[in-house]
């Protein structure tokens, strides 16, 4: 990471990570139920041999938008610090980090 956020422009990312976060919150919830189906048609794959493909493919989407997703926060200086509940760090260029959790009003100065 660059770190290169002024700390006191910080707070201007709110509304961009909100969006990613919402975004990486309905792909995982995707992935699971394509995961889960998988699962269940997997029981006899030659009679569900399209369908598995089919869910295959949607994964391997649904994996790489996720990918993208991390790579545009690392873009912002900033990554993922909790899945639950989703809570991303921020970095600034005055080496000081802040937490944001979705949902949240305002950034949180978190410790060195």
């Amino acid at each position: 990471m660059r770190a290169t956020i002024p700390p006191d422009q910080a707070h201007r990312l709110l509304p961009l990570l909100r969006s990613i976060g919402e975004e990486i919150l309905e792909r995982a919830a995707r992935l699971e139920r394509l995961e889960k189906m998988v699962s269940a048609l997997s029981i006899s794959p030659r009679a569900h041999a399209t369908e598995l493909s089919l869910l295959h493919a949607d994964l391997a989407e649904e994996k790489r938008e996720l990918r993208y997703a991390e790579r545009e926060l690392e873009n912002l200086d900033c990554r993922i610090d909790d899945i639950s509940p989703l809570t991303f760090l921020v970095l600034t260029e005055a080496d000081r980090g802040y937490t944001w959790r979705l949902g949240d009003t305002e950034l949180t100065e978190s410790l060195p």
